[in-house]
């Protein structure tokens, strides 16, 4: 991420942090990389050109993926401001979102299940001891 912003000894290259990019998604299928370049895709930058289509394409990627809770808000917040006058289905949008619930949901009630195992003693009355 830093040929994309540039940082102290490394200079700003955004078309070569886009190759980078690439190559990870390719290569190791990686949703941050999805979504960092949706970002620059949304938004374009020094010699690579704004992209909104490819955007959402590596927002949704990521959302299938892994349920990235940053794509999703990145397909939301695209979905409600997109401006060229195209429209897309808003069923994606929500269906992210209801993914990204479900795993979450699913997530907590495994969390639940393990906090409720480590409380509960051998005879079931949560205290400690005979």
């Amino acid at each position: 991420m830093t040929l994309r912003d540039g940082a102290e000894g490394v200079e700003r290259n955004a078309v070569r942090a886009v190759e980078l990019f690439e190559m990870d998604i390719k290569e190791r299928k990686q949703s941050k990389s999805m979504v960092c370049l949706g970002n620059m895709m949304r938004d374009g930058a020094d010699g690579v050109a704004r992209d909104t289509d490819r955007a959402i394409q590596l927002y949704e990627m990521a959302v299938e993926k892994d349920n990235n809770a940053e794509a999703v808000a990145q397909l939301a917040a695209l979905q409600r401001d997109r401006s060229d006058g195209s429209t897309r289905p808003r069923f994606r949008v929500i269906f992210s979102f209801l993914l990204f619930a479900c795993f979450f949901m699913q997530k907590l009630r495994n969390f639940m299940i393990l906090h409720e195992e480590r409380t509960l003693d051998n005879d079931g009355d949560g205290l400690q001891g005979p």
